[in-house]
């Protein structure tokens, strides 16, 4: 009753010599748990089978049996007398790519990922008696691409060690670094430090990305994997303006000062809120200078318009607010305060800007820059996860 595995669909030759049963032939492997079972049959090939006295001893490949592509080596020991066993599973390598993804392996990330590319290899080990099951593993990967809910993930690297492998559950402080992020704005080279627990959950005990000459970082939250609601607070920490304008490649805008801020994001099924995010800027203030061309007859129709850019093109700020609230992948609300002087308005005179801007936020940043084919396909398969969670058949391509 303790033995997480169920054996069935065997076929093959025995041979019964010297008080010896032999079995040789393949069968299947299921999870014994099957109201939510936490991996797909597999089918165990070469399968060697051998019972002396009350000691069970099997060895075997398994296989996908969809793909017919090899999983893990297995060897699995149990004693009858004592209803005590183990079984050890080598993990050489598995490859994810257009024709073999993890959904066939295990319904933990249907929904949740997508476009999986790259190798997984490791080993696990359990253990099964009358007190009970207990499991353990270790698993890495050099390489990993895919696509989530909120966008492309490039460059997954790092070795998990489970304390509970059947329950998902890991040692504190495992760390994975990413090469790219990519919710709409990319951000590079992250270190993430985090926990595995039960139920699927993940405890981020700190993640850290260099971005815009400062830094974004998040910690102490968690999450459920394909959960239904979950939020995670970003702090953003001395932005340089001209990293920002860099990075979001503003044409005719040029800006001096950092800005410091939090990002609370609330993930809601596939959608992904950012909810009153803001960003200030430190004490010091600092400048924006904007020398794009001015449709005429905008200026012409209200002298304020005319003011106001002309007051852009050297601003001096002393306060600068950004505040950002509504869906990442819909609409956004951005609004701006600048306090500050500019010497080509009103004599030098303190003046305030105060600008509310209701968009999408991917339409909103592509004004002012190309897009490459390859950011719209990251967005397709981002959009492709989105449609696997809210039980969609197919993607559509977003608006240029």
């Amino acid at each position: 009753g303790q033995v997480p595995l169920l054996l069935d669909q065997a076929a093959g030759d025995w041979r019964l010599a010297q008080g010896v049963l032999s079995l040789n032939g393949a069968l299947r492997v299921r999870d014994a748990r099957s109201e939510s079972p936490r991996f797909l049959p597999m089918a165990a090939r070469g399968v060697a089978l051998t019972l002396n006295g009350s000691q069970i001893h099997t060895t075997g490949t398994l296989f996908e049996p969809t793909r017919n592509v090899k999983v893990a080596d297995l060897v699995i020991d149990h004693a009858l007398d004592r209803g005590a066993g183990s079984a050890d599973l080598v993990v050489p390598g598995i490859t994810f790519g257009k024709d073999f993804q993890p959904e066939l392996l295990t319904p933990v990330t249907f929904g949740v990922i997508a476009d999986v590319k790259g190798s997984i290899a490791g080993r696990g080990r359990i253990l099964w008696d009358g007190q009970g099951v207990r499991s353990t593993g270790q698993f890495g990967t050099q390489s990993l691409d895919l696509a989530a809910a909120f966008g492309p993930v490039t460059g997954i690297a790092g070795t998990i060690r489970f304390t509970d492998l059947l329950a998902l559950e890991s040692a504190p402080h495992q760390e994975v670094t990413i090469r790219t992020v990519n919710p709409g704005i990319q951000v590079t080279n992250g270190v993430v430090h985090y926990q595995t627990l039960s139920g699927t959950r993940i405890r981020v005990e700190d993640g850290r990305w260099p971005f815009a000459g400062g830094e974004i970082y998040t910690g102490g939250s968690s999450w459920t994997i394909a959960g239904t609601r979950d939020v995670i607070e970003i702090t953003a920490k001395s932005l340089e303006l001209a990293e920002i304008v860099r990075v979001f490649d503003l044409p005719d805008v040029k800006a001096q000062g950092t800005v410091t801020g939090t990002f609370p994001v609330e993930i809601i099924g596939p959608n992904t809120f950012i909810r009153n995010a803001t960003l200030t800027a430190d004490s010091s203030g600092g400048t924006i200078a904007y020398t794009g061309d001015v449709a005429d007859a905008a200026a012409a129709a209200d002298d304020r318009v005319s003011m106001a850019f002309d007051a852009l093109k050297d601003f001096r700020f002393s306060v600068l607010e950004i505040g950002a609230d509504g869906n990442l992948s819909g609409d956004i609300l951005i609004t701006m305060r600048l306090v500050g002087t500019s010497p080509e308005v009103l004599d030098g005179a303190p003046f305030a800007f105060n600008i509310g801007i209701d968009s999408k936020l991917m339409q909103l940043i592509r004004t002012g820059r190309s897009i490459s084919s390859s950011d719209w396909l990251a967005d397709v398969a981002a959009e492709s996860v989105r449609n696997r969670q809210s039980g969609g058949t197919g993607s559509t391509p977003p608006e240029q």
